[in-house]
């Protein structure tokens, strides 16, 4: 589900972002107990597993004991015990009516975990705690995954989470899957949102500007700034943030004239949405 360059214990950094709470005593594997051809899967990364941890009687697997910890402290620790019955074999019943009512059921907590996933992993993300948002959104992903199936535009927001966590890491090879997974998504349900398509761009200028492809970003800026328009308009406190990352990239291109032109359309939105909150009639009668 992560990025398989590096482990997560040579990427570094990690020790500032543990929590207080600490994950239940792990356990290594042994080898020699494992069956020919069984292979343990760390819940995290997608590597081989090395150790075994139980919550609430439940094993997961993981690479170490530091990824064991960043899952814990990302989602574990806050939606272990509510994923007992889902990870427990399903229970036998005689009648097409009760097997249809327990699938409902199994679909309406998953559809709630990833509601709570996504929102702790974007409560992460807008703190920069990057590490901390990518198991939120791996479990989202994974549940929308059984839910929906692949392909599907309700994954689209799991992968642009994923994607943002890993620009913010300077994974850039990592963003970019995630982000032609969400792109290959959105071209398979062209009636998806204008949001979403502008999302998409945002991110997509953001990772080329961060890679010094200034003509690229700009055009996928551009991109954002105009569906981020037809969904709430050229003046909206969403589309100044598309001004704002273009601003970025001509600042990056030494177009200083640009860049200023884009402040100030940043800083004309944002002084008309404080006036609107501090006078709200005015907003309404567009002063």
């Amino acid at each position: 589900w992560l990025p398989q360059e590096g482990s997560p214990s040579e990427l570094g950094g990690w020790s500032r972002i543990m929590a207080t709470t600490r994950p239940p005593p792990s356990q290594k594997l042994n080898p020699l107990a494992v069956a020919k051809g069984q292979r343990f899967i760390c819940e995290l990364t997608g590597k081989q597993a090395s150790i075994i941890v139980y919550f609430y009687g439940v094993p997961y697997y993981y690479y170490d004991r530091t990824t064991l910890e960043l899952d814990w402290n990302g989602i574990k620790s806050k939606i272990a015990q509510m994923l007992v019955p889902l990870r427990q074999p399903p229970s036998v019943f005689p009648t097409v009516e009760e097997r249809e009512k327990q699938e409902a059921s199994v679909r309406k907590s998953k559809l709630a975990l990833i509601e709570l996933c996504r929102m702790e992993a974007t409560k992460y993300l807008v703190h920069g705690d990057f590490e901390l948002s990518i198991p939120g959104a791996v479990q989202a992903l994974r549940f929308s995954l059984d839910i929906y199936g692949s392909g599907k535009i309700e994954l689209v927001p799991c992968y642009l989470l994923l994607a943002e966590a890993n620009l913010g890491l300077g994974r850039h090879k990592q963003a970019e899957e995630y982000l032609s997974l969400a792109n290959w998504s959105i071209l398979k349900n062209p009636d998806c949102s204008n949001r979403t398509k502008s999302q998409l761009y945002r991110n997509f200028g953001k990772l080329y500007a961060s890679q010094g492809k200034h003509d690229e970003a700009l055009r996928q800026l551009a991109n954002d700034v105009y569906f981020s328009s037809l969904q709430v308009g050229p003046e909206h406190m969403e589309t100044a943030g598309g001004y704002y990352f273009l601003a970025t990239v001509f600042y990056l291109q030494k177009r200083i004239d640009c860049a200023l032109a884009m402040c100030d359309k940043v800083v004309e939105i944002w002084l008309k949405h404080v006036r609107g909150l501090l006078d709200p009639s005015k907003a309404r009668g567009g002063a």
